[in-house]
């Protein structure tokens, strides 16, 4: 079950990350499959601009706004990681849920540092909310395996 369910989590953020790439290069959707290859896509690039936008329009410089995007990123994402430890780890397993409580909490440290330092908190949070429809994959799969 901890295979299915973590291939489900890859295999969903490989859909994302398609997405992303294909709102990125390529034009207006054309067909059915094409609306819905660039719906996360486009939601992703549709909130990091309107997050922008706000961060330009505050009193606050806008480096400032993007370090506190990334400190709210925390939130989605330690959903997303408690989501991913019920769906993949046994219940039996202390050890599982010891494992993805740390790759969680080093993963939400690392990510608030590189996104403050990097300017790129707007993106974190974006894919931090995005990261919590990914997690509900593998949950679905495990509520109807349970």
């Amino acid at each position: 079950m901890v295979f299915v369910a973590t291939a489900l989590w890859l295999l969903a953020w490989g859909f994302v990350g398609v997405s992303i790439v294909l709102a990125t290069t390529s034009g207006a959707s054309a067909s059915a499959v094409d609306l819905v290859l660039h719906s996360v896509g486009e939601f992703y690039l549709t909130a990091v601009h309107t997050l922008r936008a706000f961060a330009a329009a505050t009193t606050l410089p806008p480096r400032w706004v993007d370090v506190g995007y990334a400190v709210l990123s925390a939130v989605p994402m330690g959903i997303h990681f408690f989501l991913l430890a019920v769906a993949a780890v046994p219940a039996d397993s202390d050890e599982g849920f010891d494992f993805v409580f740390a790759l969680g909490t080093l993963t939400i440290v690392l990510g608030l540092l590189g996104a403050s330092l990097l300017y790129v908190g707007a993106q974190l949070l974006v894919l931090s909310v995005i990261g919590v429809g990914v997690s509900l994959l593998p949950l679905a799969y495990f509520m109807l395996t349970a």
